[in-house]
């Protein structure tokens, strides 16, 4: 079994390589529906002000829009405003005077996922085009768009969401988060159920694990916050791009829905911290009420900046789902992987006679744990799947479909090696090597884990088959 997980892994690595790979070109997410001028229109009156209708409701602070003639010149614009009649819809008025000729315009959007997405189209001015009054007659030249210029499609300009390092920068977000929710699952489902009985090794057992399980989710907590200030630099370079904006990084952060998400999730990360601090220095338990509050509200930042909040339909249900889906995912792989660097050492500090007992009721108390979260995980996971693509089809034909597949392959490694530990490892708990055998089944489980929150962070840059139909 190793070594066939150990080739199935490799593969699975090559098809997520191969994803990355993948051109930034097509990983948009709001896209341009339209615009007036339209793209390609040579206009017979000159416009006063320029609109663009877009898939998603833009953040207004983080677009840009700019103007430029053939000869490179850039026209003023007014302030972007909403349309009145749609948030998903930017205009801006002309301030220059529009000459015969071919222009190109440039924008540049980021939707409620985060994800900035850059696009241009093209328009002309009639030589006898006319504003109010007639302009002066000019040789009719057969003004046309500019050659070059973009069909409204997204450009790729470098760094963006789904560039590696981001995908790197967003897998170690997931996970620090594992790791806070599993030092509170392991706390609260296992050490506790297991003080509550009279066994000779209940109250050592959790003596010996609870601390350094709230070592755990301090440096977690820590990591947490390390990564936000690399995904807020992340998310700057991507918003930045070749397009200009006036708005700062605090402009992004407070103008935003993805720095809102971002701001909530510091700010609790860094209660997290505080409180597994106190633990640390302290024999008192009463922290753990409280972290665990902050440890089940972090799952949920997430889903405030992804595609759930970016989603027309059912947002609210989506969003909460989506933090469902994180839970649970963090509850299962963290508290297993507490269990392997808390729980097994522990164990092996007790006396020899009742190490063997210990071990089997640990692992008896994790797989309530772990059937309960890999309920909701399929469960949520599958209206995920529903609402970002509504169709069978999408599943192979699309990248967020190709994606999921592969996502879809690693959680059944992952179910499946914690199917063999229940029928074939636990039962020899008993026998000496246990706790050895165990911890080698308990690793293998956990690598396909970690390449679950790999993939995850893949999905996460991807538009949805739904996205792409808008």
């Amino acid at each position: 079994m190793p070594r066939t997980g150990v080739r199935f892994a490799l593969t699975l690595v090559v098809t997520l390589a191969a994803l990355l790979g993948r051109p930034g070109v097509a990983l948009a997410h709001a896209r341009l529906k339209s615009s007036a001028p339209a793209n390609g229109e040579v206009v017979s009156i000159v416009p006063a002000l320029l609109r663009l209708d877009f898939t998603e409701s833009p953040e207004l602070a983080l677009t840009s829009v700019e103007i430029r003639g053939a000869d490179g010149r850039l026209i003023p614009l007014g302030p972007l405003q909403f349309a009145p009649d749609s948030h998903r819809a930017i205009v801006a008025q002309l301030r220059g005077a529009l000459a015969a000729g071919g222009y190109v315009v440039t924008w540049q959007v980021v939707g409620d996922d985060g994800h900035p997405v850059r696009g241009t189209f093209s328009f002309a001015v009639s030589p006898s085009a006319a504003a109010g009054v007639h302009l002066p007659n000019t040789p009719d030249t057969g003004a046309r768009p500019p050659l070059g210029a973009g069909a409204g499609a997204p450009v790729s300009t470098g760094f963006g969401v789904e560039s590696s390092l981001y995908v790197l920068i967003r897998w170690a977000e997931f996970v620090g988060l594992v790791l806070i929710v599993g030092a509170v699952g392991f706390r609260w489902f296992v050490l506790v159920p297991i003080s509550a009985e009279s066994a000779s090794y209940s109250a050592e057992l959790r003596e010996s694990a609870e601390q350094p399980a709230a070592v755990i989710g301090g440096l977690a907590a820590l990591l947490l916050l390390v990564d936000a200030a690399c995904r807020v630099a992340a998310q700057w370079l991507a918003v930045r791009g070749a397009a200009t904006s006036n708005a700062g990084v605090m402009g992004m952060v407070t103008g935003s829905r993805w720095g809102t998400a971002w701001a909530a999730q510091v700010a609790l990360a860094v209660v997290a911290a505080l409180l597994f601090a106190r633990l640390r220095r302290s024999r008192s338990r009463g922290g753990w009420t409280g972290v665990s509050v902050a440890a089940l509200a972090l799952a949920f930042t997430p889903s405030l900046a992804g595609h759930a909040m970016a989603s027309q339909y059912l947002t609210s249900v989506a969003v909460a789902l989506d933090g469902l889906h994180v839970a649970g995912a963090s509850g299962w792989l963290g508290t297993l992987g507490l269990v392997l660097i808390v729980g097994l050492p522990a164990v092996g500090r007790l006396p020899e006679r009742d190490r063997g007992p210990a071990l089997a009721r640990m692992v008896a108390a994790f797989s309530p744990v772990a059937l309960t979260c890999a309920s909701i995980v399929s469960a949520t996971g599958t209206f995920a799947a529903w609402h970002h693509m509504r169709s069978w089809t999408a599943l192979w034909q699309s990248d967020y479909g190709q994606a999921l597949l592969v996502k879809l392959a690693l959680v059944a490694c992952v179910a499946l090696a914690g199917a063999y530990n229940w029928r074939v490892v636990t039962p020899r708990l008993t026998s000496d090597g246990a706790a050895s055998t165990l911890q080698r089944a308990i690793r293998i489980e956990l690598a396909f884990g970690l390449l679950v929150l790999v993939i995850t962070a893949v999905l996460i840059a991807l538009p949805t088959p739904l996205d792409m139909r808008m």
